[in-house]
């Protein structure tokens, strides 16, 4: 088995619903081909360096997969064939991997997000205190309101 990357450049003004389309199309290619998807990272629209097909700006996704040829080259047809892809290109970054090597590395990433997600709702609790009452005046403690002094006589 081997690891591979792929770049998809894809048509900028794609709606979200094709775009996300595109993705699990070709995640399930991947899939059916007997190969494992490690990661599917979306970079946005960017500009492009030069004009590819007489546009100026592209929607990056990038798949990081392991499997053998037989994947890449379906893949590879199936990106040639679409009209919404402008460009790709595929690189092996590792010629020798086995699936145990991607499924520790699966996991490790997908317990990084689950950190991430609770580090950022940790931040997003923290932040929120200020709608808590003050236990002194008995009000919100973004209250514009000064306590009112009680005046002896």
């Amino acid at each position: 088995m081997r690891r591979y990357e792929t770049v998809v450049i894809a048509q900028a003004n794609l709606p979200e619903d094709d775009m996300t389309g595109l993705i699990e199309r070709y995640n399930s290619i991947i899939a059916d081909r007997k190969g494992t998807v490690v990661k599917i990272d979306r970079w946005g629209v960017r500009k492009l360096a030069y004009d590819i097909r007489k546009q100026t700006r592209g929607a990056y996704v990038i798949y990081d997969f392991a499997g053998t040829s037989d994947v890449v080259a379906e893949l590879e047809r199936n990106l040639k064939i679409d009209d919404n892809v402008l460009k790709y290109m595929t690189v092996l970054t590792d010629p020798e991997t086995t699936a145990e090597n991607i499924m520790k590395e699966i996991t490790a990433l997908a317990k990084k997000e689950t950190e991430e997600k609770v580090a950022a709702s940790a931040e997003t609790a923290a932040e929120t205190p200020a709608a808590a009452p003050s236990a002194q005046t008995g009000e919100p403690a973004g209250s514009s309101e000064a306590p009112t002094a009680v005046e002896e006589k």
